[in-house]
């Protein structure tokens, strides 16, 4: 309801082009992979007519815009052309074609029978397989066309294939080579990340919160590759052994990245969030009351609320010290704090709630027309559970912590006492009042759950 109510035009596409569909923009990560995995069940159009890929990958016609055969760009890639490795952005789309709308407009999204005419025919299926052995390559990693292992002799150039800004993104990639029946190639990319790369904290990232998710394997194999890369099976969920993990300031964490400076450029409003994003200061201005926006981005809360866990969001890092420090240093701890709590008071008008008292935290229903639809898109949708747990902790990491409490105590209030919000009764108790500091207010607000849970239950 929230989303066909709040839906503004500059994210999501109204009319498509040419005829085809619209294009929706950027997906929840664990959303778009449910998707791909169940074979996109909401894709029930056909546009039998739309054979582009099959001609290209048959090489019979050229990609788009401005392109050429596929042979001839494989031959011309190989032999490290780079004139045509700076339009490879426009050629993704035709080497590693998707069920899916993209931005090339004068590419089409792949059909179901362009897949089964070219899974039979072994000369395109040897040319999805030079495209994927080529992009490999190209960061210096090396392909077993026979196994689909993957090895390297510069992991510093294999790391490089994490930049969705690059040529090729890696979930186009995964993507395409499972259309064409290369699914135990995707499980053999992930793990070699994992054994190889994880040390980057932004391979480490995009591992955990997207490439994994996109393989076409059992789920115990994917639980496998996530505990590969050193974290828990289930990475969505804050347990209550996460959340001490939290309050004792992460102490397996002994990996430092002082070079790692994204979140502190950001919040001194020198650098953009991405992807899609915008300086800090802008979005406090220009996003507040954009309730469709800020329900459909998925990439701007982890720069607004940074902690020091990996995200969701592979174009961002986790916050290191040396940032909070830095942040926390007398020329700047009151621009920092002033700009976290107004990323909070961003989230609070969106949420339905507003801040009273920046000095206390107190909390009180939002004012504006919305409140009401802002609770319901709040009692409906859970993502944004997990988007709490991460403002709590990162309210906690710069010293706002004071702040953790006021927001628990108002929203036991709505949940128990109001019933306003009913169905946030479970994350409340389990992840956001146990990542509070103060262990005496833990106990205080666990105890008012329960006693507000059986006074509502005796009403």
């Amino acid at each position: 309801m929230f989303r066909e109510m709040f839906r503004d035009r500059d994210v999501v596409g109204a009319n498509g082009v040419g005829g085809r569909p619209a294009y929706l923009g950027r997906r929840a990560p664990e959303e778009d992979a449910r998707r791909y995995l169940a074979g996109y069940p909401d894709l029930t159009r056909v546009f039998p007519d739309l054979r582009a890929n099959e001609k290209f990958y048959r090489n019979q016609i050229p990609c788009q815009p401005d392109g050429d055969l596929i042979d001839n760009v494989h031959e011309r890639w190989s032999q490290g052309d780079v004139p045509l490795l700076d339009k490879l952005v426009g050629f993704a789309n035709w080497l590693f074609p998707i069920r899916e709308v993209d931005r090339n407009s004068s590419s089409d999204p792949l059909q179901m029978c362009e897949i089964e005419a070219l899974r039979a025919e072994p000369a395109a299926v040897e040319r999805v397989l030079r495209s994927y052995e080529l992009f490999m390559k190209m960061h210096g990693i090396d392909l077993d066309r026979t196994t689909g292992q993957l090895s390297t002799t510069n992991p510093q150039l294999a790391e490089t294939i994490c930049f969705e800004s690059g040529p090729c993104p890696v979930v186009r990639v995964l993507k395409s080579i499972g259309e064409f029946g290369f699914e135990h190639f995707q499980i053999q990319f992930c793990r070699f990340c994992a054994e190889h790369l994880s040390a980057n904290p932004t391979v480490l990232s995009c591992l955990v919160s997207e490439w994994i998710h996109f393989c076409r394997t059992d789920e115990d194999t994917r639980v496998g590759l996530l505990q590969l890369c050193g974290g828990p099976g289930d990475v969505a969920v804050t347990t209550e052994r996460e959340a001490k993990r939290y309050r004792d300031g992460y102490p397996d964490l002994n990996r430092v990245f002082p070079n790692l400076r994204a979140n502190q450029l950001f919040y001194l409003n020198l650098m953009r969030s991405r992807p899609d994003g915008d300086l800090i200061d802008n979005i406090h201005t220009e996003w507040r009351g954009k309730f469709g926006l800020l329900e459909e981005h998925h990439g701007y809360i982890q720069w607004l609320f940074p902690i020091r866990e990996v995200g969701m969001n592979s174009e961002s890092d986790p916050l290191q010290l040396c940032e909070v420090e830095t942040l926390l240093k007398p020329e700047n701890i009151v621009a920092t704090r002033n700009r976290l709590i107004a990323s909070y008071e961003l989230m609070l008008d969106f949420y339905g709630m507003r801040l009273v008292d920046r000095a206390s935290g107190q909390l009180a229903r939002a004012t504006h027309r919305k409140q009401r639809s802002c609770y319901e898109n709040l009692n409906y949708s859970s993502h944004n559970y997990l988007r709490i747990t991460r403002i709590l902790k990162c309210l906690g990491e710069f010293g706002l912590d004071f702040l953790q409490v006021p927001f628990c105590e108002f929203c036991i209030d709505e949940c128990f006492v109001k019933r306003a919000l009913p169905n946030i009764a479970q994350s409340l108790m389990r992840f956001w009042i146990p990542v509070c500091q103060n262990e005496r207010e833990r106990r205080r607000l666990l105890d008012l759950c329960r006693q507000s849970s059986s006074c509502c239950h005796a009403s």
